[in-house]
């Protein structure tokens, strides 16, 4: 059976699945269909992958997304900047909540380097496995279970998640064929349920023999043991599904612009702007004539199409209606189409990426960004000065000239940055 293009295409070590299964194929097959790797989605075993569930209390979540990365750095064995940072809030809950997850940057090349050998396709999207499989068990349970296991029983090594309350709340990696290690483990992980869970999933290539093994074992935490449907896709399938979410953004691979495929629906989104403005003046001289007549339900219906282009271009709706909105559009695609024009000359903002990359590992916020001409001018604010240098090596590493003046204060350090391009002969 073949690919949808347009959907997401989950890959497990021995199969690939759309999302529910639609269509199923070998790793092998997989660079017959997607040979680029555009909405291929792979995941990293847990064995490889740190995990932390931050509860942040007494916080607003715009509060708690900027301190966030500082407390997973303090529980992580190894300094964040050597690894790639996954993190997803859990908007359900009352307090800030976030699943953050890291891989070194030598695990993840790796695995990425395996994956690449055995399929041929560079995959646009890498999540942990745990976050998929919590997921899709979720999903599988339904409104009237929120707690449960889930044994994914692969060819080489298993992976235990435990989901309480609806959220991923522990995960283990076990050897393959150790049912017994399954279950000590589990009865291990209950003791983080409020109320232990009475149901025990099991998914995976081996799941139909396993389901009949612990289903016949003493069970000392009286689960009841049930194999999910399509088993042996389950993990593919469920890749798929978290691959096509706006949130995940790509996962370890968050804002990868040099994936092809993502630069492709950049150039696209830009060449949409560039139309945009022509629309709006359209619908700005047609509010124009209009505003002679005395039909409001006429007036009414334009100025919600100026409302809803203007979003278009805004990304989001604007405090402003009708014809000003449309002018506030435009000024957005004033600052924008210097952006659109990066894609064939060198200018500071291709560093952009890699700035906010290295922001995100370090708590740091910026205050605005400014470009004009060929230079980059960013304030904002950060804990330490270490902060700054770690600004500069990712500037750096993009080939640009760096130039800073830092402030101390009360509550850490105000900075200013400008980015230029290097002259020729430049170091």
């Amino acid at each position: 059976m073949g690919f949808s293009g347009k959907k997401w295409i989950g890959v497990d070590t021995e199969v690939c699945a759309e999302a529910g299964g639609a269509a199923v194929c070998a790793v092998s097959q997989l660079a017959h269909f997607r040979p680029g790797g555009a909405r291929v989605a792979m995941s990293i075993p847990m064995d490889s992958v740190f995990f932390e569930k931050i509860e942040i209390p007494n916080m607003d979540w715009t509060a708690a997304e900027k301190v966030v990365a500082g407390k997973f750095d303090l529980k992580l064995p190894v300094p964040i900047e050597k690894c790639l940072v996954y993190m997803r809030p859990v908007r359900s809950s009352h307090e800030p909540l976030f699943l953050a997850f890291a891989v070194t940057r030598e695990a993840f090349k790796a695995h990425l380097s395996a994956f690449r050998a055995a399929t041929g396709c560079d995959p646009e999207a890498v999540f942990p496995s745990a976050d998929a499989l919590a997921d899709a068990c979720v999903s599988y349970l339904g409104g009237g279970t929120s707690s449960a296991f889930l044994l994914h029983a692969a060819a080489e090594k298993w992976t235990l998640v435990a989901v309480a309350d609806g959220v991923l709340s522990g995960v283990v990696t076990l050897p393959a064929g150790d049912a017994i290690a399954a279950m000590r483990n589990a009865k291990i992980l209950s003791m983080r349920f409020q109320t232990p869970p009475t149901r025990f999933l099991v998914s995976g290539t081996c799941a139909a023999e396993l389901a009949k093994t612990l289903a016949s074992a003493p069970n000392a935490m009286r689960c009841d043991v049930e194999e999910v449907p399509d088993s042996a896709n389950f993990l593919a399938a469920a890749l798929a599904r978290r691959g096509a979410l706006r949130e995940s953004e790509g996962g370890f691979r968050h804002g990868n612009l040099e994936h092809p495929a993502r630069v492709r629906r950049i150039v696209r989104a830009c060449a949409l702007l560039g139309l945009l403005p022509t629309a709006l003046a359209l619908a700005a001289c047609v509010f124009a004539a209009m505003s002679y007549t005395r039909s409001s339900t006429h007036l009414a219906k334009w100025n919600a199409f100026l409302d809803h282009a203007a979003a278009r271009v805004a990304n989001g709706p604007l405090p402003q209606h009708g014809r000003a909105a449309a002018e506030r559009a435009k000024g957005l695609l004033d600052w924008r189409n210097p952006a659109i024009a990066s894609f064939a000359a060198p200018s500071p903002l291709k560093a952009l990426p890699a700035i906010f990359e290295a922001a995100s590992t370090r708590g740091i916020s910026f205050s605005s960004i400014d470009y004009e001409g060929q230079a980059l001018a960013i304030t904002g604010h950060g804990a330490v000065e270490a902060d700054v240098e770690v600004l500069r090596q990712a500037v750096e590493k993009a080939d640009f000239a760096f130039d800073a003046t830092v402030e101390k204060r009360g509550d850490g350090i105000a900075f200013s940055v400008t980015l230029t391009a290097r002259k020729g002969g430049e170091p």
